[in-house]
């Protein structure tokens, strides 16, 4: 029985001390930092993080070069072992020299990594497990097709991984190489070092007294586990040496790494280069561990100095534009100009000048009376305003809008487009409307807009993300005979454009004469402005009523025309593109836009002050309300929304835990954005129908995204796209749009 007894207490301590077990208590006990890119893997993949924005999706159905297949999973899988080898490589470099045991093997390294398998073979088969999933409910493809795909993530990882250890085969040296001893040799000196050992311990217990990190048993190939070897008999500069030669090598295929990936990103504007947005993600990850390890490697204990101090040189160069140059600028307007003083004593003298609010005023009512004459025409009854807003919110609004405004010109081809006199909006929304609007004025009709417009967008960023914008920025366009730092946001511009024919690809001012002649619905676009929350107007004609008809004249302006605050830089030539993403540039997606201003100005989306477009239909509204109670029969607003308001959900935590007390007052604040945005929304109907003596009504459009699960991002998955296009054809659509085109029919 005792011998029993001793034979098991040995079977458990192996397995407790296998080396394998022991890396992963390492990591939960030391690897916080490699921990929390795992967790944050995990979380995408299992859609209990970003699920919101969808980045779940560009995991479990990655798309390359527009399609989703064997090569696009592949690339994946290529990119998922470029950051395993990379959580490899930082764990050998930074712990290996806990377990001394691994000098005496032959390829330390690879067997290191062969042992390091717990985290990766997770999530791996967590990818697999979700992918399938996710491929099966979301995307509706086959089983065979799924094993394929699966197959080429597979084979990526394995490609990958194989041309790692192929280098390292070549290049690591281990403590027989090093030494020039032979196995047998070592073992003739451990065998005579042993017998100096007390006879009444046996191997076991001196390797526990080794050190901190036991290990017994280790797996020496995919077939094999071994005992491990006592280090402790080895010269400890001998195995030193090991490690170091190792290491050395370890970081130099870290630097080859990272210069292959920055070589990725100089070629990133060739198709090719645009790899899936998932593995652009996996690609930041294995850069930053990558670097941080080199910094381990050479620097020791002065490596989060070295950081920190890195940082801050960076830091403060990155602030002298003529050395970086990373701001990033509309294309087409001219920042070679003297700078213009950005102050609220500036602004106020831009709109003090009493006849300013005059001339602007004669100017929209011109424009007011060429679109009476177009609609009116023979007719001796009063037409009726059509005003449209839509929200912002990705690729989803913007299919949503273009769905819903496409699906109302077919109902009603002879009232809807002749009526429509201005158009507002934020990000997407703003975008599918913007399309809109060019196809009708140009008589372009295609069944296939719809699939065209929603196209992915998002790939590019990313790898612009990963390889390029997070280091120097040295790569300069030419728009127009200007010169441009070329970033993500130009990969923005240049996708959507290419989803788009390249229809849009012309200055805002492009548009002037037949906004001017009410052919075709104004646009207003309004970044908010991030210095101080006010509102950035860009549009075709002066607007400075927008500030207020009856303002004080000392009173702050919150709306200001950048045609007036930058005369000088040629506002007509913006890029109509470049507008559209201003108006689009949510937080850390895309870069914030500077603008030639003292301080420099940055503009970010325009939902963060109005998600929905209606505060320029209001002001708007109330500034020419004599006009409109006087020759219009009313007003009809069209509120395109890819929320739905006041929708009942978990708004309410019942838990009381302190973390949920600690985010809560942040957290309830950030989630409840659109409802904000609603009560001034229906503060501001208020007031509109209780001033005008006509009817002012709206009608809202609204898109279920919630309870669908349709994602906030530029991309989109083929379940999402085939959900917002069967809403937009639903009952209920439906009946929100006939009761619209009765309206304005009426």
């Amino acid at each position: 029985m005792q011998n029993e007894s001793i034979t098991y207490r040995q079977r458990l301590r192996r397995i407790i001390y296998f080396f394998p077990v022991q890396l992963f208590v390492l990591h939960i006990k030391k690897n916080h930092l490699l921990l929390l890119f795992w967790l944050i893997l995990f979380g995408f993949i299992t859609q209990s993080i970003a699920n919101k924005y969808g980045v779940g999706a560009l995991f479990l159905y990655p798309e390359y070069l527009g399609e989703v297949n064997f090569l696009s999973y592949a690339i994946v899988g290529f990119a998922l072992g470029g950051f395993v080898m990379a959580f490899n490589i930082y764990t050998y470099i930074i712990h290996a020299h806990r377990f001394p045991f691994l000098a005496t093997l032959s390829r330390p390294f690879y067997k290191f990594s062969l042992n390091n398998f717990i985290i990766p073979l997770a999530f791996i088969i967590c990818y697999f497990l979700h992918s399938y999933e996710f491929q099966k409910t979301q995307e509706f493809q086959s089983i065979g097709q799924i094993l394929f795909n699966l197959s080429g993530f597979l084979s990526g990882f394995i490609f990958y991984v194989f041309l790692s250890f192929a280098y390292f085969f070549r290049t690591n040296k281990d403590i027989f190489k090093i030494s020039g001893k032979s196995e047998e040799d070592f073992e003739k000196e451990y065998r005579k070092k042993q017998k100096s050992v007390r006879q009444k311990k046996d191997w076991i217990d001196q390797i526990e007294n080794e050190g901190k990190w036991k290990v017994l048993t280790y797996i020496k190939s995919l077939t094999s586990i071994n005992l491990a070897r006592q280090g402790v008999h080895y010269d400890r500069q001998l195995l030193k040496k090991v490690f170091l030669q190792n290491h050395t090598n370890a970081s130099i295929f870290e630097i080859l790494a990272v210069i292959s990936f920055l070589i990725i990103g100089i070629f990133r504007g060739i198709e090719f280069f645009q790899i899936p947005a998932s593995a652009s993600a996996l690609l930041l990850f294995t850069i930053y561990l990558m670097v941080l390890s080199i910094f381990l490697s050479w620097m020791r204990g002065w490596t989060l100095t070295a950081l920190v101090a890195i940082f801050l040189v960076i830091n403060f160069i990155s602030g002298k534009e003529e050395v970086f140059g990373v701001e990033n600028q509309l294309y087409g307007l001219n920042y070679e100009i003297e700078k213009t003083p950005y102050t609220s004593e500036h602004v106020k003298a831009i709109y003090q000048q009493t006849e300013l609010g005059n001339s602007d005023r004669q100017i929209g009512i011109e424009i007011l009376e060429n679109w009476k004459e177009k609609v009116q025409k023979d007719s001796l009854d009063k037409p009726k305003l059509v005003m449209i807003n839509c929200s912002g919110g990705g690729l989803r609004a913007t299919l949503w809008t273009y769905g819903v405004l496409e699906s109302i010109k077919k109902q009603s081809p002879d009232h809807f487009w002749k009526k429509s006199f201005m158009i507002n909006g934020s990000s997407g929304g703003s975008m599918g409307a913007a399309f809109w609007r060019e196809l009708q004025m140009q008589d372009i009709s295609n069944e296939l807009h719809e699939q065209n417009v929603c196209k992915d967008i998002l790939n590019p960023l990313l790898i612009d993300i990963a390889t390029y914008d997070m280091f120097l920025r040295y790569q300069n366009i030419d728009y127009k005979g200007k010169y441009y730092t070329r970033d993500r946001a130009y990969s923005f511009e240049q996708r959507f454009n290419e989803n788009t024919y390249g229809i849009l690809d012309k200055a805002i001012s492009s548009y002037r004469a037949k906004e001017y002649a009410a052919q075709i619905p104004l646009m207003v676009f309004s970044p908010t402005i991030v210095n101080d929350g006010k509102r950035l107007l860009i549009s075709n004609f002066p607007m400075s009523y927008m500030n207020g008809v009856n303002r004080n004249k000392g009173s702050e302006i919150d709306h200001i025309e950048l045609s007036r605050l930058l005369p000088q830089a040629e506002a007509d030539s913006i890029r109509f593109l470049s507008v559209l993403r201003a108006n689009a540039t949510f937080p850390y997606i895309l870069p914030q836009v500077s603008l030639p201003t003292e301080p420099s100005i940055t503009l970010m989306d325009s939902g963060i002050r109005d998600n929905f477009g209606f505060s320029n239909c209001y002001l708007f509204l109330n500034a020419f309300r004599d006009w409109i109670d006087e020759n219009t029969s009313g007003v009809v607003i069209l509120q395109i929304r890819d929320t739905i308001e006041d929708q009942e959900d978990d708004k309410f935590n019942k838990d009381n835990t302190l973390l949920t007390r600690i985010t809560s007052p942040l957290g309830n604040v950030y989630g409840n954005f659109i409802e904000i945005h609603d009560y001034t929304h229906g503060q501001f109907m208020e007031s509109l129908q209780s001033s005008f003596a006509i009817p002012v009504i709206e009608h809202t459009v609204e898109l279920d995204s919630q309870n669908k699960n349709i994602s906030l991002s530029w991309h989109l998955n083929s379940r999402e796209k085939k959900e917002v296009l069967d809403q937009v054809q639903s009952f209920e659509t439906q009946e929100m749009i006939r009761a619209f085109i009765a309206e304005i029919e009426y």
